[in-house]
């Protein structure tokens, strides 16, 4: 995922997929089936917190497609210790 401007895009390297996010709730974003399009919608990226409301990993949810879930990996500034 990366920012463009004020609009989140994300590129699926697997499908070679490139999309626009929209937010559809604070942790909640969705995108639709070609770059500009935002419906019908095609994939949805929900961002899991904790308790502090950090995010600690992501549940990416696509047409046709298995659920995947992602978890964010922590790199300590100055350590080679990766959690």
């Amino acid at each position: 995922m990366g920012s463009e401007d004020s609009d989140l895009v994300y590129q699926d390297f697997q499908s070679g997929h490139l999309g626009l996010l929209h937010r559809s709730d604070e942790t909640v974003f969705t995108a639709g089936f070609t770059i500009l399009s935002t419906t019908p919608v095609r994939s949805t990226f929900r961002f899991i917190e904790d308790s502090t409301k950090r995010v600690t990993g992501l549940v990416i949810e696509q047409k046709g497609q298995p659920t995947r879930t992602a978890i964010k990996l922590n790199f300590l500034k100055g350590s080679s210790k990766v959690s």
